[in-house]
């Protein structure tokens, strides 16, 4: 018999994303990348050189700088640097 595949905690992933590009979509479907500077338990995320993603268009729609991004809207984070 197989071993349940042991799932990741969500706070030990984005430690692995720290100081990385990720790309953070939203609840209201807005399309989020920059770099994951600092998190905190709530999910909140502090996101540098952030800039709006059209993947329609598969162009940047504006830019940011370093932003906070409230937790409670965070839908997913994912990183092309990071493997889990």
């Amino acid at each position: 018999m197989s071993r349940p595949q042991q799932i990741p905690s969500p706070l030990k992933v984005l430690s692995k994303m720290a100081n990385k590009s990720v790309s953070v979509k939203l609840k209201s479907g807005v399309d989020i990348r920059g770099v994951l500077l600092s998190y905190d338990t709530c999910m909140n995320l502090v996101i540098d050189e952030a800039e709006e993603y059209d993947p329609i268009t598969d162009s940047v729609k504006a830019k940011y700088g370093k932003i906070m991004i409230r937790g409670s809207q965070v839908m997913f984070v994912s990183s092309p640097d990071v493997v889990t």
